[in-house]
């Protein structure tokens, strides 16, 4: 039962991650590569849409994904760093993506928290 269960949650966990790369592509590429030509009305709804998949989708897919993997990797030894680290992930992602934007007026402050930053600056 146990089993069956941990292969459930796996094929949620592949669904989440799959479902989020094809989002990503998908409205990234609406804004980086359409929205320039859009009309004006077009364009701000292709912006708010990226803004609201990339704070409140993300941080939701983060929160899901870490909750099924803690589930998933169960207790051990070597476990117990994961879920802290996994926890911890789930925290900043509320203040990078949720919180503080909210706070500041800024849609676009996840930009500053990435790593290397200035590589996806062409996009």
């Amino acid at each position: 039962m146990m089993k069956s269960n941990k292969n459930i949650e796996l094929r949620i966990l592949k669904a989440i991650l799959w479902i989020y790369i094809i989002l990503c592509i998908l409205i990234a590429g609406l804004n980086y590569g359409y929205a320039s030509r859009a009309t004006p009305k077009v364009a701000s709804f292709i912006t708010w849409l990226w803004q609201f998949y990339e704070n409140w989708v993300k941080t939701l897919f983060i929160i899901i994904g870490s909750f099924l993997t803690i589930r998933i990797i169960g207790n051990s030894k070597r476990s117990v760093m994961r879920k802290r680290n996994l926890i911890g992930f789930i925290v900043s992602a509320l203040i990078v993506h949720i919180t503080v934007p909210i706070l500041l007026n800024n849609k676009e402050l996840y930009f500053f928290a990435m790593p290397l930053p200035w590589t996806t600056i062409p996009l």
